[in-house]
């Protein structure tokens, strides 16, 4: 009834503990049991959803897993170089390692198959419409002691993936978070949008606000659908990373004022009639707080 056409799940693969937004995964083909219902409770929604003309989007983690909990780690009991890990993971410093977690060894043919297998997996036995990848620039790129590392096999095997999808699966939507640096997906999603608009809403003085960002932001780079627009996610919201909803950022002390009431909704308004695909937060159409 709302009019929204998907819905966008946070990763559900198996990750330690009861509850989490999923960006720690342990066991990559596996849906979480303990929380989310394991794979026949995640077929049931995407059954229920299709039902009511809903396509479901994945979040999907390949640029780490873990950190903690990884039935991978050392899985065929071979050191794998100065960082250890096994065939899975890189052994060597400098491209080993994310902020997250530990980076899987794309470089290594059995471990590239094992992601495009998984890819393969969500679509064939859980039906879902396509992906958004969490992140692909950081499985493009490590930091090395503050030198930028490019993984190219990082590349090549997202290339693959892309094209598989676009082939093998048409009419399936794939999104990047943050990478417009490799050829295949659909769309990605647009933090210039979001970082754009949010200042001119959080301003509490009219005459600091900026007419000319706020057109820059809905005009945009990105032609068409190329761009997924918001003024809210997970990631500036949550608490994790010391974030608020908009009405909160707008008002602190008194989120259900007037204005913050209307200025997040004008925020809404301007992501769900701007050219792109809109994306609403969980919440956010009844300006959660």
């Amino acid at each position: 009834q709302l009019g929204v056409s998907v819905v966008e799940l946070l990763p559900v693969a198996e990750f330690p503990g009861a509850w989490s937004w999923g960006y720690n995964p342990s066991d990559p083909f596996a849906v979480d049991a303990c929380a989310y219902g394991g794979p026949d409770g995640l077929k049931l929604l995407v059954q229920a959803c299709h039902k009511r003309g809903l396509a479901v989007l994945l979040d999907t983690v390949h640029n780490h897993y873990g950190p903690s909990n990884l039935d991978l780690w050392d899985f065929d009991c071979w050191g794998g170089g100065p960082a250890g890990g096994g065939i899975y993971f890189y052994g060597q410093t400098g491209v080993c390692c994310t902020a997250w977690g530990p980076r899987p060894n794309y470089a290594q043919p059995q471990v590239s198959a094992y992601i495009q297998d998984c890819f393969r997996m969500w679509l064939d036995e859980y039906h879902v419409d396509g992906f958004r990848w969490d992140t692909p620039y950081n499985m493009m790129y490590a930091n090395s002691n503050s030198t930028i590392v490019y993984i190219p096999e990082a590349q090549t095997l997202i290339q693959t993936i892309n094209a598989m999808i676009k082939t093998q699966y048409t009419g399936k939507l794939n999104i990047a978070e943050d990478s417009g640096y490799v050829a295949g997906f659909d769309s990605q999603w647009s933090y210039p949008f979001e970082q754009g608009i949010v200042p001119q809403l959080t301003n509490a003085s009219d005459s600091q606000r900026s007419m000319s960002t706020v057109s820059s932001a809905v005009v945009g780079s990105t032609p068409g659908w190329g761009r997924v627009l918001f003024v809210e996610n997970h990631d500036t919201a949550g608490d994790l990373n010391a974030g608020s909803r908009l009405p909160t950022a707008i008002s602190p002390a008194t989120p259900t004022d007037y204005w913050a009431r209307k200025r997040s909704t004008l925020g809404a308004a301007l992501t769900l009639t701007s050219v792109g695909i809109p994306l609403l937060l969980e919440g956010q159409e009844m300006l959660t707080t």
